[in-house]
């Protein structure tokens, strides 16, 4: 009796020693944690300032101003792992696809009564019968505002993986760009409203993910998504996408439906750090498969690409080349007459369409603060309004590094 009295004072001393260094462990992990990381991820929270410079290709500067953005991304976790999760974007900027604002020097708004007299005479016959037949025309006319500092809830959306192959997404969402980019896509400051599925089983599915996306795109002057919350009943857009890593290739590839168009993208990231004079290298493709009426104007199947590659030097220093062709009827994803008369797309209005060589560069002058620098030439001008050469620069500062570098995130 003595001795198994003795083997139960063992093992409950052992069990006592385990759960205590178990118990000394968690606590240690708690408390080397960032302050506010149980709760909170934040991607980007940033401020910028710069000065843009743009003259489209009848010569009229449709930019040429002082600008700030305030930009911020992340989520809120409702569990410790992060499989459920309320989302946001929140930045200035008054439209689909611009979150800078303009402080200094005017707004788009004022450009455009200069272009009467200058437009080609195909292009004032396409705004013509845009006002005679498109409603929101007069509206676009009138409201492409690019000034002020208001901040506007972009994203907000519920995420929730309940098991570890599924993720699920409602509200207020990003657009899915794959390995592509915000040139041959839709600009990265724009929204959508719906749902997204995302399956992860590549030991099943041979993809690293497949997702599937539904739910509507427009509203090119209404950010805020609380004013447009009643668009999550609608529905004009749909996606599938598939991901796969292929050693040191990232690709992807996806089929879109958007109003009256059909589209397939499809691009190429390699990570190219092994070798000395780049470090990743990226080939983006999309083609418009069919040609669109819109208000009687014919718009034809199109197709475009980008390439680029990117080095960083010491850490401090990052320089990115590259050259992109985007057709000039790649407006008609708006689905709007006057958009497209005017060369309002929805993808990167630093590149818009037409055929750019550019070169994008950044330098870190202290933790947190940089400078930045784009430059875009249009190649073989096209008779229609866009970009004839972009120019911006200035000065960001990434108050998220710093609360990282704090260990409060």
């Amino acid at each position: 009796m003595r001795d198994i009295k003795l083997l139960a004072i063992a093992i409950l001393s052992t069990a006592h020693m385990v759960f205590a260094q178990d118990a000394s462990k968690a606590a240690q992990t708690v408390n080397n944690e960032p302050l506010l990381s149980r709760w909170l991820d934040i991607d980007i929270l940033s401020a910028s300032i710069r000065y843009r410079n743009v003259q489209d290709t009848v010569g009229v500067h449709t930019f040429d101003q002082g600008q700030h953005r305030e930009l911020a991304q992340g989520r809120f976790k409702l569990d410790r792992e992060g499989k459920y999760s309320v989302n946001f974007r929140a930045s200035s900027g008054r439209s689909f696809n611009w979150s800078y604002a303009d402080a200094i020097g005017g707004q788009f708004d004022d450009s455009l009564p200069l272009l009467g007299p200058r437009r080609p005479l195909s292009i004032n016959l396409e705004l013509a019968q845009a006002f005679r037949y498109e409603p929101t025309a007069l509206t676009y006319a009138v409201g492409i505002e690019s000034r002020g500092g208001y901040i506007y809830l972009r994203q907000l959306y519920l995420s929730a993986s309940p098991i570890d192959q599924v993720t699920f997404e409602f509200g207020s969402l990003p657009i899915e760009h794959g390995e592509n980019t915000e040139i041959t896509t839709y600009d990265d400051d724009g929204y959508m409203s719906g749902e997204r599925v995302r399956i992860h089983d590549p030991q099943r599915l041979y993809f690293d993910e497949i997702d599937g996306t539904f739910g509507y795109i427009g509203d090119p002057g209404v950010p805020n998504f609380f004013e447009r919350a009643g668009r999550l009943t609608d529905n004009n857009y749909k996606q599938y996408m598939v991901k796969k890593k292929l050693g040191f290739i990232s690709a992807s590839a996806d089929y879109s439906h958007l109003r009256a168009t059909h589209t397939m993208r499809e691009a190429l990231n390699a990570n190219l750090s092994n070798l000395h004079f780049i470090d990743s290298a990226r080939l983006e493709m999309y083609q418009r498969l069919n040609d669109v009426n819109l208000y009687g104007y014919n718009m034809p199947a199109a197709s475009g690409f980008g390439v680029s590659g990117t080095k960083r030097f010491r850490k401090l220093y990052q320089l990115e080349l590259g050259y992109e062709t985007v057709d000039t009827n790649y407006t008609v994803y708006s689905g709007s007459l006057f958009l497209n008369a005017v060369g309002f797309s929805w993808n990167s209005d630093s590149f818009l369409t037409s055929n750019h060589a550019y070169a994008r560069a950044s330098i870190k002058l202290a933790p947190g603060l940089s400078l930045f620098g784009f430059y875009a030439q249009e190649v073989s001008p096209a008779f229609y309004i866009d970009n004839h050469h972009s120019l911006n620069s200035g000065i960001n500062l990434d108050m998220a590094e710093l609360l990282h570098r704090g260990h409060i995130l």
